[in-house]
């Protein structure tokens, strides 16, 4: 149990499973202030973490299981797939007012590992100021699932390893990282996200390392996209500082079983994204360095952005394979700069 001093409570440690069977035990039973400590051993859970200012630490990289007979038809998203394993905030379908968060929660240390249909192992909506570091994401299509309505969120130092394909066999493709999905069906509930930060995580074997829809602030920096088939994506960007990442050996094209392109293959991609900058990124040996695609009226109907005011300055997008070249188009559209990009394949 938690002590008190001067009607204080002070920080406890619950330890699983010493103190408690299961992870959601801990979880349900923690208060504000509390570190959930999780002993080496493999766990087969889902978890809906909703109390503030928590900490869930693995001991000795904890091993989480997210398959799909954990999960119920009530659990299932529209599109298909289901809910995340965990959610880091409240489901999308049973969150309250909308305006009640989670916030200063983290994750930090748990090995995961799915086998199943889940739309993420860990999903967020309706979270604030929490963190999700230094854990391993293996064997699944899609490892954080961003929904939507969340601020401040720091992903970083993690290491995911994905499983690329066709969802079935059509244009809906799974294998993204981090995405904003629009599970909802209530505009309400569809808030924009701001300010995320995805720093020093290394993300390989996607359809999509890392794909953004619908940001408004943040830092994307210091990652190594790693062999996926479009290193990554943002579409409906603001005030987002995309620099210093590695995005090499994409593709090729992803095709459709009747031969159409579902996507292209592209270390970096834009698409609808405004006062964002673009600096000192390497991209050798994808189907495309850079890949700046027209203005979606959609989108846009949607309340994204036109694209303007980006910079693209001090890259390297060299060595790529598809016949359009290191940089697409090669002359910047309106309301985008090219400045001092390194194109080509030289050898540097």
């Amino acid at each position: 149990m938690a002590s008190t001093h001067a009607g204080l409570k002070m920080s406890t440690q619950l330890r699983v499973p010493a103190d408690f069977a299961s992870i959601q035990a801990a979880v349900s039973a923690a208060q504000s202030g509390d570190t959930v400590k999780v002993a080496p051993g493999t766990y087969r859970e889902r978890l809906n973490i909703t109390t503030s200012g928590i900490s869930l630490e693995a001991e000795g990289g904890a091993v989480v299981t997210i398959d799909d007979g954990l999960f119920t038809a009530a659990d299932e998203v529209p599109g298909g797939g289901y809910l995340p394993g965990w959610i880091l905030g409240y489901r999308v379908d049973a969150v309250g007012p909308p305006d009640q968060y989670t916030d200063h929660v983290t994750i930090k240390g748990f090995t995961f590992q799915g086998s199943g249909r889940t739309v993420g192992l860990v999903g967020l909506h309706a979270a604030r100021d929490c963190r999700i570091t230094g854990n391993t994401f293996t064997g699944t299509t899609s490892a954080i699932n961003i929904h939507s309505n969340i601020a401040r969120i720091e992903i970083d130092h993690n290491n995911m390893t994905g499983t690329a394909n066709i969802r079935d066999a059509t244009v809906e493709v799974s294998g993204v990282t981090t995405v904003f999905e629009g599970l909802s069906t209530d505009p309400a509930l569809r808030r924009a996200n701001l300010d995320i930060s995805i720093h020093h995580n290394r993300i390989s074997g996607f359809t999509r390392g890392l794909y953004l829809e619908g940001f408004e602030g943040g830092s994307i920096d210091h990652n190594d996209f790693d062999a996926n088939i479009m290193g990554m994506q943002v579409r409906g960007g603001i005030r987002l500082t995309i620099e210093n990442n590695d995005a090499s050996d994409s593709g090729p094209d992803l095709l459709t079983t009747a031969g159409k392109t579902a996507v292209r293959a592209a270390g970096f991609a834009l698409q609808n994204v405004t006062h964002t900058t673009v600096s000192k990124n390497h991209a050798e040996r994808n189907g495309r360095g850079l890949m700046i695609r027209a203005d979606s009226k959609d989108y846009q109907d949607r309340g994204y952005p036109p694209t303007s005011d980006v910079l693209v300055e001090k890259n390297h997008f060299t060595c790529s394979t598809a016949p359009d070249g290191d940089m697409v188009p090669a002359a910047p559209p309106p309301g985008v700069v090219y400045s001092d990009n390194h194109t080509g394949c030289d050898g540097n």
